[in-house]
C-alpha cells in the first residue's frame, strides 16, 4: 500500500511537472507575443510622432522661407520708396527752376503728383 501511494505520489509528480512545463512554455510564448505587439505599437506611436515631427518641420521650413521672402519684400520696397522720395524730390526741383525761368501758367501751380509734374513740363 505504501508502495502503490509513492507510485501514485510519482506520477502525479511527473504529471505536474510536464503540465508545469507546459504551462511554462505557453506563458514564454504569451510574453513574447504582448512584447512584440507592445513593440508594434510602440513602432506605430513612433511613426504616428515622426510623421507629425516631419510635418510640423516642414511647416517651419515654409514659414521661415515665406518670412524670408517678406522680408526680402519689405527691404525691396523701402528702396523703392527711398529712390521714389528722391526723383519726386528731384522732379519738384527741376519743376521750379522750370517754373522761375518760364510764365507759362500752367507750371506756376504746384502739382501735387509726380506724373503732374512731368505733363506739365513736356
Amino acid at each position: 500500500m505504501l508502495l502503490l501511494n509513492v507510485s501514485d505520489s510519482d506520477r502525479k509528480s511527473d504529471k505536474l511537472k510536464k503540465d508545469n512545463e507546459t504551462l511554462r512554455a505557453r506563458l514564454h510564448e504569451l510574453k513574447i507575443d504582448a512584447e512584440s505587439a507592445e513593440k508594434d505599437g510602440e513602432d506605430n506611436k513612433d511613426k504616428e510622432t515622426k510623421f507629425q515631427d516631419e510635418d510640423i518641420l516642414e511647416s517651419q521650413a515654409q514659414i521661415a522661407a515665406q518670412k524670408k521672402e517678406f522680408g526680402m519684400l519689405q527691404e525691396k520696397y523701402k528702396k523703392i520708396n527711398i529712390v521714389n522720395d528722391q526723383i519726386s524730390g528731384w522732379a519738384k526741383r527741376v519743376y521750379n527752376k522750370f517754373s522761375a525761368l518760364t510764365d507759362d501758367p500752367i507750371l506756376q501751380k504746384q502739382p501735387d503728383d509726380m506724373v503732374k509734374v512731368f505733363q506739365a513740363m513736356e
